[in-house]
């Protein structure tokens, strides 16, 4: 909002934090700091090409990136989000070519949410129209078609729909959630009253579609690899403890309450 509109009449300011893997989205908000900040001699000194190059790379995430990213933990809008930002991407080239093309060969190779099964979390998506369901409902009970990890990016086309990366196999991950696949038979504007869609739904609110919470991991336990112990039974049962710790204290704990539970056990 700051970038593209104006910002609000009270904002606070901090620092730029750190800009390794382990931090969500730290060389976008850096830059968009230098942005916002470039007319500032005092604190910035930038030259031309530094200037345009910060403004392309600005733009790119506002206008592209931040929503894209936001929205990304929503597993039923995956399939739907994916083949939205590719197209997104293509017309992107219009106003950076460069930037475009780069940005739309990296997702070409993670079309893992537009694989012939994996297309089926759209079926629980509120941005797929009822008649696109429909379609993909009728996909699945008439095209075969063998397995694919991540969908063919050759079919990839300013005019293609969901419907074109549907088979048989979209059934199976209904499946191996364990959804029930009645509502499948009922007319799609009825399936938000059918109680088995609406537990496939709620089974598909909670799976984990993105990789920042694992990167964050193995950045972190990069970096602490060998700092406790070097021995690797000690690891191990380390990472158990951490494991197991993560499922006794919620993440939403606050910070008094996380001491009380500490201080607890010294009780």
């Amino acid at each position: 909002m700051i970038v593209l509109n104006k910002p609000p009449t009270k904002i606070h300011w901090r620092a730029p934090g750190p800009i390794h893997h382990a931090r969500w989205m730290a060389k976008l908000l850096y830059a968009l700091k230098i942005f916002l900040f470039r007319n500032n001699l005092q604190a910035l000194k930038l030259t031309k090409r530094e200037e345009k190059q910060i403004v392309r790379f600005v733009s790119f995430g506002a206008l592209i990136y931040a929503k894209i990213w936001i929205e990304e933990p929503l597993a039923a809008d995956a399939p739907v989000n994916d083949l939205l930002l590719w197209k997104k991407l293509r017309l992107y080239e219009a106003i950076d070519s460069e930037i475009g093309k780069a940005a739309r060969g990296v997702l070409e190779r993670h079309l893992w949410y537009l694989s012939n099964e994996l297309v089926a979390l759209a079926l629980f998506s509120e941005k797929l129209s009822e008649s696109d369901k429909q379609a993909i409902v009728q996909k699945m009970n008439s095209d075969g078609g063998n397995r694919s990890v991540r969908a063919d990016s050759a079919k990839l086309t300013s005019e293609i729909t969901l419907e074109a990366f549907v088979t048989q196999r979209t059934l199976k991950t209904l499946s191996a959630l364990d959804i029930k696949d009645s509502f499948l038979e009922l007319p799609t504007d009825t399936w938000n009253d059918n109680d088995d869609y609406l537990q496939g739904k709620n089974c598909v609110k909670k799976l984990r579609v993105v990789n920042d919470t694992a990167e964050r991991g193995v950045k972190l336990f990069e970096d602490y690899n060998t700092i406790l112990t070097k021995n690797e039974d000690k690891k191990q049962f380390l990472l158990h403890v951490v494991e197991e710790n993560r499922k006794i204290v919620s993440t939403e704990t606050s910070k008094k309450e996380l001491t009380n539970i500490v201080l607890k056990d010294y009780d």
